[in-house]
């Protein structure tokens, strides 16, 4: 693989999709390249957000080879208060069911700001008054939580906390000197975070991902996060038939969230994903916070690993970047990524534009105060959500967040939350406040007045 000339492409696809700072790690064939664009420091961290998981999945796999604990038992067996929202999710699921995202659970991502900051054990707590929308491996749902209860399990069956165990275990073990199980512990500085405002590009305040554990807690650098890769690699190529292996065999039909590459085949093992791209089985994961976006592949064929970290929020780069590393690595004729993906996002922006203008008219117009609004309404599982008066305007404020209350051309109010990329319907009355917290339950979530 020509590197300089790969580099000078991704430097070209990097400028293109405007990221501020951007760290890149590739191994193919015994050769390791590593390089930062933009405003790069390589003393920085970044938070890698969901890749967080191929380390808590990695950890119980391990431990499932040390019988220490088995992937179908009951998760209810090893946390005996553990508890859903019904009885046979209680009774029924699995470690397996909650590394592959079959816990008949939606995402229910809110209730991570609604509440502000919670400990671990806070939120495999309030998980049992979240509503399914499906039976128990009925289909796969992403869910940050369930791998956050995931966590908090496991720390009951080895006594001890997960940072300490992860960090003395895998971490120490790999010579990860620069992963950090959590931003309270990162001993080196962290990049500074990125959003995408309508109005441009703007450096914002960081954000801690909160208490999740092994769901989206971590930081690293390019450097140990290639390194990651490689192990993961290489535990591929041994083709051992131990739980380990597991991690990269199908459990769950996944439907590609960007299917940019139109892949034939998607599926979720336990922390990685899985998928064809131009021929070739391709396993990565991805990770995305606020102001953060982080991807970790490898490709067995081609003897292939690579990694990507920017402080840009929600940038589609992440799909760009692996696919003309894989094109490089493979020899293919190469396709202009970064032109087909901003093209479609370019497609979608307008499409939303036009949905939103037909829904609000020009501007999106704040709602008057009213007294008999104001207050605190509070959910057992999402928290709280307090309903204030800003120079006459109706907000809502919510963990760190205070956003503004907006109706649209019927009158129906909304709350803008543009951090996290919602518009969240809202109805109030003199008692309580209903809130379309998880969408895909089709039903909105009340909230009683205290």
């Amino acid at each position: 693989m020509n590197f300089e000339q790969l580099s000078s492409e991704l430097a070209q696809t990097i400028q293109q999709f405007h990221l501020p700072a951007c760290g890149v790690g590739i191994s193919s064939h015994g050769q390791t390249f590593t390089q930062g664009y933009g405003t790069y420091d390589p003393d920085w961290v970044f938070p890698i957000a969901s890749i967080s998981k191929s380390f808590l999945a990695t950890t119980i796999c391990r431990l499932a080879d040390a019988k220490i604990l088995d992937l179908d038992q009951p998760i209810q067996q090893a946390w005996s208060d553990f508890q859903m929202f019904d009885e046979h999710a209680t009774k029924s699921l699995t470690w397996r069911d909650l590394l592959s995202h079959r816990s008949g659970l939606p995402a229910h991502d809110l209730m991570r700001f609604t509440n502000g900051p919670l400990t671990l054990a806070q939120v495999a707590q309030k998980v049992r008054y979240l509503k399914p929308n499906v039976d128990v491996r009925y289909r796969m749902q992403y869910n940050n939580l369930m791998f956050g209860v995931l966590t908090y399990a496991l720390e009951q069956v080895l006594g001890t906390d997960y940072y300490t165990y992860l960090q003395e275990n895998l971490l120490d073990l790999l010579q990860l000197k620069h992963t950090y199980v959590h931003d309270e512990r990162s001993l080196a500085p962290i990049a500074p975070p990125y959003f995408r405002f309508t109005q441009g590009r703007k450096k914002i305040t960081f954000m801690s991902p909160g208490h999740l554990g092994g769901a989206s807690s971590m930081l690293s650098m390019p450097e140990d996060l290639l390194a990651w890769s490689q192990f993961h690699l290489y535990n591929y190529q041994k083709h051992d038939a131990n739980n380990l292996a597991q991690m990269y065999k199908p459990q769950v039909v996944m439907t590609p969230s960007r299917p940019f590459a139109k892949p034939q085949f998607s599926a979720y093992g336990f922390g990685m994903m899985m998928e064809t791209y131009r021929g070739y089985k391709y396993f990565y994961h991805s990770g995305s916070f606020i102001g953060y976006c982080a991807m970790l592949g490898f490709v067995p064929d081609l003897d292939l690993s690579f990694v990507m970290l920017t402080n840009m929020d929600s940038t589609n780069a992440t799909f760009a970047v692996p696919y003309q590393i894989i094109d490089a690595a493979a020899g293919l004729d190469k396709v202009d990524w970064s032109q087909k993906i901003r093209y479609i996002e370019r497609q979608n922006k307008a499409q939303q534009k036009a949905k939103e203008q037909a829904q609000f008219g020009d501007t999106k117009f704040e709602v008057a105060s009213h007294s008999r609004w104001l207050g605190t309404y509070q959910h057992p599982g999402y928290g709280t959500i307090e309903l204030r008066d800003y120079k006459g305007q109706l907000v809502a404020k919510f963990g760190t967040m205070t956003c503004a209350v907006v109706q649209d051309l019927k009158g129906k109010l909304f709350i803008d939350a543009p951090l996290l990329h919602q518009l969240i319907a809202l109805k109030i009355n003199n008692r309580n406040l209903q809130l379309l917290a998880e969408p895909a339950l089709g039903t909105m979530t009340t909230f009683e007045k205290i």
